[in-house]
């Protein structure tokens, strides 16, 4: 266990097939947070974010989805098609959240994902009215319109590339 994790208590479960990482504060707990990878990614990825946020009393909850990380099923069609794995891994997010909710003494949530799940996220929230706020990283998404989700924060990452 890392120094930064010392005040945090992590745990490994199973909903519906998704592999789901708790990682949470000992103490108080000031709301919830999902966290959700990128194409190709896993929860295990996402780790430093829930650390950091956990650090600071939120439970996160990390979830791997169909076809990547340590998820036993996989996925079909195509994630830029919303019918396709989008859909899935919508239908997905959506179980995880409801569930998790219902389970907690918080009524609201916060979701962060990561670029193919920064879609997943914002129609997530558009269709969950707990979720007060999402957070895309590297974001790409045609589900955010002037009113809807709430609470939208874009965080786009560029990196820049130079000789010595």
């Amino acid at each position: 266990m890392h120094v930064a994790e010392k005040s945090l208590k992590t745990y490994h479960e199973t909903f519906r097939s998704s592999p789901i990482t708790i990682t949470k504060p000992l103490n108080e707990n000031n709301g919830l947070v999902f966290i959700a990878h990128g194409f190709a990614g896993s929860a295990a990825i996402m780790k430093p974010i829930a650390v950091a946020l956990a650090k600071s009393g939120y439970t996160t909850i990390r979830y791997d989805f169909r076809g990547h990380g340590k998820h036993p099923l996989p996925y079909s069609g195509e994630v830029t098609n919303v019918t396709g794995a989008t859909r899935l891994f919508l239908n997905d997010t959506d179980a995880i959240i409801k569930h998790y909710i219902n389970l907690s003494s918080h009524s609201k949530a916060v979701l962060i994902g990561h670029s193919m799940a920064s879609d997943i996220i914002f129609r997530a929230a558009n269709l969950n009215n707990s979720i007060s706020g999402a957070i895309g990283i590297s974001s790409y998404t045609d589900a955010i319109s002037d009113t809807s989700p709430k609470n939208v924060l874009i965080i786009r990452v560029i990196f820049f590339l130079s000789s010595p």
